[in-house]
């Protein structure tokens, strides 16, 4: 990847992280305003979902700019645009779509296909594990 890229990805992580931090203060800000006290039974209800709802925002958000942060590690160490499976270059497509990706296309099909049929695998062997548990205990 040519020095111009990298500087144009740092810019636009960098973009990116300040928006989300942006988002993030004025998140705390409106939750502090809340009237907590409120007697209105639905209304308080209204604003208690919709803060659950803005703290898992949140907590996506962190871990989200953990990533920003280690793509822009990635820039420093010249790792940045490289898949961390196969070395290949990642497109300037896929990066421009998902700044933060640290595979290929094909790695990540590959990583996506394994999580399918992993998580696939272990549903089953826990449904086969709970039928088993169900069967002893009747018989």
């Amino acid at each position: 990847m040519c020095p111009e890229h990298r500087e144009y990805f740092r810019k636009k992580l960098i973009a990116w992280k300040l928006n989300i931090i942006y988002n993030f203060e004025n998140t705390k800000k409106i939750i502090k305003e809340i009237e907590w006290n409120n007697p209105d039974m639905e209304e308080r209800v209204f604003s208690e979902n919709s803060i659950e709802l803005d703290m898992r925002t949140s907590e996506r958000k962190i871990r989200l700019l953990e990533r920003i942060d280690e793509a822009l590690k990635r820039i420093v160490d010249n790792k940045y645009g490289y898949c961390s499976i196969t070395d290949e270059p990642i497109g300037l497509r896929r990066l421009e779509a998902r700044p933060i990706a640290t595979m290929c296309i094909g790695a990540q099909e590959l990583h996506e296909k394994f999580e399918r049929n992993h998580n696939k695998d272990a549903y089953h062997r826990y449904y086969r594990m709970d039928n088993e548990n169900i069967a002893s205990s009747e018989g």
